[in-house]
């Protein structure tokens, strides 16, 4: 069973625990693109800087799933989206129906298989404090 969190602040401190290789959290508002909490455990990256782009790209992946022919009448037809760089993998996460984004960067020893098990652990409580 999961151990309940209180708020995003100590959701965010699990991802931190649990998430080997972890860099950065970000919950973004979807309409808009702006960060509504933020933690990184680098001082060079601003996860905020990154949040409208977060947004433009999955409004993008979301149009294309579309022309696809996948919809999700209940909300968005996207899922998420697994970037990898160089340096860092970034896992982007629709939550709250499509309403929010959930962004997680861990660096390159990371395992986003792994990540993807912790986010989905959380992922109802994350989900009933952006209500």
């Amino acid at each position: 069973s999961v151990q309940p969190v209180q708020n995003l602040k100590e959701l965010f401190a699990r991802f931190r625990l649990e998430i080997n290789g972890f860099v950065a959290a970000i919950i973004i508002e979807g309409k808009t693109g702006m960060p509504i909490e933020a933690v990184t455990d680098i001082r060079s990256v601003d996860p905020e800087v990154g949040s409208a782009f977060f947004r433009d790209l999955t409004r993008s992946a979301v149009e294309a799933l579309k022309a696809l022919g996948v919809d999700n009448p209940s909300g968005t037809p996207l899922e998420e989206i697994l970037i990898t760089s160089f340096q860092n993998f970034i896992l982007i996460r629709s939550v709250s129906n499509g309403e929010h984004l959930l962004s997680i960067v861990m660096d390159r020893d990371s395992n986003p298989g792994m990540a993807r098990v912790v986010v989905r652990r959380y992922l109802e409580q994350l989900n009933a404090f952006l209500r």
